[in-house]
């Protein structure tokens, strides 16, 4: 698709046609691949499937890296001039990266009015004062340095995200959009960032409980690790209640536990890289999960917008028959594995990518070269897939099972 202005001044939607926004960070927006490889693409070429005769399908991916929710709610009220349908979001994963200070929230009384209230919140959208929009509004945000947080601020951050979450659906809802939440994938074999020692405890006890086969059990220790955290990277239990408490069909306001959905088809009910590279970004793979999860938790179960959609016509498998094009593989190639792209090529044999990073592979080492690594390791795991190539599958599943070089694949992570 090519680019277009939002917030510019209203666009016309078609006649016919359905107008759906993803709002979201960089898991949203596709990272570490990019756009075309998001669930919003893999949404959008599913529905014009199913899309009815004369019908206008248009899915525009607003997954901006590093957000959290304080940026998400002035970038939804901000574009809601452009008159969607439908919002979809999903986000809370980097809470922390805009952390309010301790504090700085509304008061016992008014977050007991944001809770109870549409009308409070509606009005307190309205007349707060916000702060003026950046210049360049899409800049991702710097999230590096991560601080430690106490209960207190903890608790601080998962109000302060419910009431974003509450401006969001009263923007959208104002609006006139339905709103659909989803509650996000994390990797749970990734150890705690803080220093928390029954996160560390509860984390501990999970890898030990996998390795004797009891896998509810390290299902169990590693969701409290990731709760317990006071480093909090990870989309929490919290955030997912604070979601699934807003539910409202008469509202329009629908959740989707796509988290769940894509838990479900991992061993154990554990997401590792299997399904998430790092921290929190999905793989190619799990994109395609996470737009599964929104046909059948929404599209399907709500028939939303019957007059525009065929639903009889969804047929599981076309999702999986999209393959990455060769122009997306050099994409690819050259952002992951620059210095092996000849200058001024347009195109590139993936193998070219593969040899030149496993002779990197071989010196890894420090923090970025282990980065490398994961990067070479989704390479490969996407390639063999996709190109039923059981060598590169092979040499996928042998990175995997090297500990050293997913030991330290963060800043911050013992």
């Amino acid at each position: 698709r090519g680019v277009r202005l939002i917030g510019q001044g209203e666009t016309p939607k078609p006649a016919r046609g359905a107008r759906i926004f993803v709002y979201g960070e960089s898991s949203a927006a596709g990272s570490p691949w990019g756009p075309w490889a998001s669930f919003a693409r893999s949404l959008e070429e599913q529905l014009k499937a199913l899309a009815r005769p004369g019908v206008d399908i248009e899915v525009m991916n607003f997954g901006v890296s590093a957000i959290a929710s304080d940026r998400a709610a002035l970038l939804v009220e901000w574009t809601m001039e452009e008159d969607p349908d439908l919002i979809i979001v999903y986000l809370g994963h980097n809470e922390i990266c805009e952390r309010r200070p301790i504090g700085s929230g509304t008061g016992r009384w008014s977050s007991a009015l944001e809770r109870r209230s549409m009308v409070y919140r509606v009005l307190r959208l309205k007349l707060a004062r916000r702060p003026p929009w950046p210049a360049e509004p899409f800049a991702a945000a710097v999230c590096d340095d991560v601080p430690t947080l106490t209960g207190d601020e903890k608790r601080q951050l998962t109000d302060d995200y419910a009431q974003n979450i509450d401006l969001i659906i009263d923007s959208a809802r104002s609006a006139g959009a339905v709103v659909v939440l989803m509650s996000q994938v994390s990797n749970m074999l990734m150890p705690p960032g803080g220093t928390h020692n029954e996160a560390a405890l509860r984390f501990h006890k999970g890898l030990n409980a996998l390795r004797r086969g009891d896998g509810a059990a390290a299902r169990r220790f590693l969701a409290d690790a990731v709760d317990l955290d006071d480093q909090p990277r990870r989309f929490r239990t919290a955030q997912k209640e604070v979601l699934a408490a807003r539910a409202d069909a008469r509202r329009g306001v629908f959740f989707v536990d796509s988290a769940r959905h894509v838990t479900e088809r991992a061993e154990h009910g554990i997401l590792d890289w299997r399904f998430v590279i790092d921290l929190m970004h999905p793989n190619v793979t799990t994109q395609k999960l996470l737009a599964e999860s929104l046909l059948t938790g929404f599209f399907l179960r709500e028939r939303w917008k019957e007059d525009s959609f065929d639903y009889s016509r969804y047929d599981s498998r076309l999702l999986w028959r999209w393959k990455p094009s060769a122009a997306q593989y050099f994409m690819a190639c050259e952002r992951y594995f620059r210095e092996s792209v000849p200058k001024g090529s347009k195109t590139v044999d993936p193998r070219v990518c593969l040899a030149a990073a496993r002779a990197d592979l071989d010196s890894a080492s420090d923090v970025d070269e282990q980065r490398q690594a994961r990067r070479l390791w989704e390479f490969l795991w996407v390639y063999g897939n996709d190109r039923k190539d059981r060598e590169a599958l092979a040499e996928a599943e042998r990175l995997l099972a090297t500990p050293s070089l997913w030991e330290r694949v963060e800043p911050g992570f013992p």
